[in-house]
């Protein structure tokens, strides 16, 4: 598997990301804060503390919102 540079996304409590997996695997990492991931096609919604991480497959359209000041998460995309 090839692996596209990782996005860096800083968000606040209340504040949305959009984002669009256009390869096979997408990785979060999350450097502190906690976030709340939902994608398309997947039945379960995630919540993202500070030290996890969380592989999500074949994703189309994530939605990320910050649950706690200062979110800090990595996004890695495999092809």
């Amino acid at each position: 598997m090839k692996n596209v540079k990782p996005i860096r996304v800083k968000l606040e409590r209340g504040q949305v990301f959009k984002f669009s997996g256009q390869l096979s695997t997408v990785v979060f990492r999350c450097a502190s804060g906690r976030a709340w991931i939902t994608a398309v096609n997947d039945l379960e919604d995630h919540i993202l503390g500070a030290g996890g991480t969380i592989e999500l497959k074949s994703t189309k359209a994530i939605v990320i919102e910050g649950l706690a000041d200062h979110l800090e998460l990595e996004i890695s995309q495999c092809a």
